[in-house]
């Protein structure tokens, strides 16, 4: 069974988030790591979340460091690789709420299904 996602607007809200963290504050509130389709992404939203919520700057050498400090990744080289590739997939960084209610919408089809 197919269920509904959409990982591109995941990779888009993770990339927007390291070009520019004061964003969060447009999704933390709605958009939480439970949402997220894909594991990884959720993890790495979570991280963000918690790096932005004690000041930390989101920027990709700080994630890759912790996520592989935390297991999220096993090595730097893939992390640095994956988050290079989030901040590749945005387009459009205004467009941060559009993609996290596609995220929301998709988790509550999923949980519906």
């Amino acid at each position: 069974m197919n269920l509904p996602h959409c990982i591109a607007a995941e990779e888009i809200v993770l990339g927007t988030l390291i070009i520019d963290s004061g964003k969060m504050t447009q999704v933390a509130g709605v958009l939480h790591p439970m949402h997220f389709y894909d594991k990884l992404n959720g993890q790495l939203f979570d991280l963000m979340y918690s790096l932005f919520d004690t000041n930390i700057p989101i920027d990709i050498a700080t994630i890759a460091g912790i996520a592989v400090k935390s297991g999220i990744f096993s090595n730097k080289k893939e992390a640095r690789h994956y988050l290079f590739r989030l901040v590749n997939s945005v387009i459009n960084p205004s467009a941060i709420d559009d993609y996290a209610k596609i995220i929301i919408e998709k988790h509550s089809r999923r949980v519906t299904e």
